[in-house]
């Protein structure tokens, strides 16, 4: 039974797509990337300013160390040592792993990435893809063009993509086991 069982029956129709790709032309991914950076430049602006404190206090302990009295330099020497720990703690709770730059990153990029793949899946559905990778997070080593979904998502979400699908077009019709397979299967005209 098996042996006669059809080996389409068993095989599975696997696509892929680039959602770097994805989120490079997609607008709405774009703004995203612009909000977060916005807010990773103040943060480093914060910091800037908090290193040009420091510099400005070291170089006053610097210049007045002989004329301060000891009780003026260990006041001045503390104040840097609390500016210098204000600034390492700044950093460290916006940029350490789980901070604030981790939690700004998700509630900014999740409805986006929401957005995507919901593409992905419904193109995919309708495609009849039963297994699909991203490129982006997983190079292949090779795929053919023609079950490249990135287009397709793409058009889903909304963007123009009409330039895109004339160079997929041209990659699809150059890879040689397209051509292969219109040589290969000719059509063939039933006679009775």
């Amino acid at each position: 039974l098996f042996a006669m069982a059809s080996p389409s029956l068993f095989s599975q129709r696997v696509g892929f797509f680039n959602s770097e790709t994805i989120r490079q032309k997609f607008q709405e991914a774009e703004q995203a990337e612009q909000r977060i950076q916005t807010i990773v430049d103040e943060w480093k602006r914060e910091i800037k300013a908090m290193q040009e404190q420091i510099n400005k206090l070291e170089y006053e302990i610097k210049k007045n160390r002989l004329i301060w009295s000891d009780e003026e330099r260990q006041k001045n020497e503390s104040d840097l040592q609390k500016l210098i720990k204000k600034k390492s703690d700044y950093a460290t709770e916006r940029f350490q792993p789980g901070g604030e730059f981790d939690k700004t990153v998700k509630q900014i990029q999740q409805p986006v990435e929401a957005k995507i793949y919901a593409a992905v899946q419904k193109v995919s559905a309708e495609e009849g893809f039963d297994i699909v990778l991203d490129q982006s997070i997983q190079p292949l080593a090779y795929a053919n063009f023609k079950y490249d979904l990135t287009v397709k998502v793409l058009k889903e979400l909304g963007v123009d993509v009409k330039k895109m699908e004339d160079e997929l077009k041209e990659k699809i019709d150059k890879d040689p086991r397209n051509q292969q397979d219109k040589k290969k299967n000719p059509r063939r005209v039933r006679r009775r």
